[in-house]
């Protein structure tokens, strides 16, 4: 649980970055690389979520 509002905070960039990554997904012209090195960096940011207990969080959601 967070307790802090720092972790609050680092936790709420943390999710941004996954809804940025998730639209950069979305762009046309991505070669298979760049795809997986941004599906990567979003399972990077959900086990950090998971780690803290906060659920991970996928593309799908808004």
């Amino acid at each position: 649980m967070l307790e802090t509002f720092n972790e609050t905070a680092i936790a709420s960039y943390v999710k941004t970055m996954i809804k940025e990554n998730c639209q950069k997904l979305d762009e046309e012209n991505l070669d298979e690389i760049t795809i997986a090195k941004i599906e990567g960096k979003i399972e990077g940011y959900n086990e950090f979520l998971d780690q803290f207990k906060l659920g991970k969080q996928s593309c799908d959601e808004d």
